[in-house]
């Protein structure tokens, strides 16, 4: 599963208004769900202003189906708590 920018969001961003660009991708991860194992693969953007905060920081404005580093997807947490 690949996470690009979401396609009902211009490219635009979130702090300054300034187009964004995409920077790097993520290196696939196995995470773990209720259905099964999933390969997620995020894509990661920047603005391309290089006065805002986001120019140096890549981000994506799309959900996730896990929290961070872990390797366990929102489903499994959320049964297990």
């Amino acid at each position: 599963m690949t996470i690009f920018w979401p396609e009902d969001l211009d490219k635009i961003c979130p702090v300054c208004g300034s187009k964004v660009k995409f920077a790097y991708k993520s290196n696939p991860r196995n995470v773990i769900t209720l259905e099964g194992v999933i390969i997620e693969n995020v894509h990661y953007y920047k603005c391309s202003n290089p006065d805002c905060e986001l120019h140096q920081n890549g981000f994506n404005p799309s959900p996730t189906i896990s929290y961070s580093q872990r390797r366990y997807g929102v489903d499994v947490l959320r049964y297990i708590a």
